[in-house]
């Protein structure tokens, strides 16, 4: 699979919380179309008050993003910023997660839609993908959330008790 055809995909699976994969090809947005962050405002905002960040995609992705709701647009516009910034090798890797990734969501969705019946071509088939689809990314969202609570308190804690370990440490070795 081409992930270049998912931006929204791909710019999710950077930060591990984007919008989930629409199955229909995309082209790829021009990083050198992308205005620079500085000059737009934190939001991207012209002059006028519009988003010159969603202005600059084509027309069906155009329309797909100002259809989310203006938390989720906001995450994808900062992803895509982002994405652009990245080298040609780390886009590689992100996209090899991706593909992964992809690939076990599409494992699993069709394990439980061949458990359950569901033909291939089916409405109800592409009904359940979509729905899967949603609930999973809306799972692996607030696991990561919870994880990022789990973890928080025990870095301080852990960054608190190197930073006392290390400063006497410090204090005791007169530096050169």
């Amino acid at each position: 699979m081409d992930t270049m055809k998912y931006p929204l995909y791909l710019f999710g699976v950077l930060l591990i919380t984007g919008a989930s994969v629409s199955g229909q090809d995309a082209p790829v947005v021009d990083p050198g179309k992308i205005p620079e962050m500085s000059a737009l405002g934190d939001r991207g905002e012209n002059s006028s008050g519009r988003d010159s960040r969603i202005e600059i995609l084509p027309l069906h992705l155009r329309q797909k993003v100002n259809a989310m709701a203006p938390v989720d647009r906001d995450r994808f516009l900062k992803n895509m910023q982002r994405w652009t910034e990245l080298s040609p090798e780390e886009r590689k890797r992100v996209k090899d997660v991706g593909n992964r990734q992809v690939k076990r969501m599409r494992d699993d969705m069709d394990r439980l839609a061949d458990s359950l019946g569901l033909a291939r071509e089916s409405e109800a088939r592409k009904e359940f993908e979509a729905r899967y689809r949603e609930e999973r990314r809306d799972l692996e969202r607030g696991i990561l959330e919870q994880m990022r609570a789990i973890r928080k308190p025990l870095l301080d804690a852990m960054n608190a008790s190197l930073k006392e370990e290390f400063l006497g440490k410090a204090k005791a070795t007169p530096s050169p």
